[in-house]
């Protein structure tokens, strides 16, 4: 069973070594799964060509039948996971006053977690926040069309309540 853990030095000297744990709070040697399901929610937001990126890692990590591309794009999505706990990304993506009622991710607190089942976590919480954007997106579209129809009925009406202009009809404007 492959543990969650950091492989990058830089992340080891913030982490340690041991098998990483995920937390909802801030505690030595563990991950935030705040901050994890905020870089998540971020890269699904506003990263689409990361996101796909992520997907092929994830496949490659998965799929590949050489060991070594494996073991590359395992340590490739660990780092990417935890630099989004060290670094704050999904924060900062959102820093600009979004809404962050997207769907939160519901997992208990872990000891120990496997690579893949935070993989397949991740994976279901990318989906549910691609389902929310997209009903969101579609609610959105209808509330600017009711409101471009309010706006252009009042421009009739206002038009239709003017007593209309004639001009007369004027051979030379030398006349005026």
């Amino acid at each position: 069973m492959t543990q969650f853990k950091a492989y990058d030095a830089k992340q080891k000297a913030i982490l340690g070594d041991k098998p990483l744990s995920l937390t909802w709070g801030k505690k030595r040697g563990a991950v935030s799964w705040n901050a994890i399901q905020m870089w998540n929610a971020s890269v699904v937001l506003f990263e689409e060509d990361q996101c796909e990126h992520d997907i092929k890692t994830i496949n490659n990590m998965i799929y590949q039948s050489d060991f070594n591309i494996k073991r590359s794009n395992r340590e490739k999505w660990v780092k990417r996971i935890i630099n989004a706990h060290i670094q704050g990304s999904g924060y900062r993506s959102f820093q600009e006053g979004d809404s962050t009622s997207w769907p939160k991710i519901n997992a208990s607190e872990t000891r120990n977690i496997t690579l893949m089942a935070l993989t397949d976590i991740l994976i279901q919480h990318r989906e549910q926040v691609k389902i929310w954007k997209s009903a969101k997106s579609s609610a959105e579209e209808k509330t600017t069309e009711k409101a471009e129809e309010k706006t252009e009925e009042k421009t009739t009406e206002k038009a239709e309540d003017n007593s209309p202009l004639v001009a007369e009809e004027v051979e030379s404007w030398e006349e005026l």
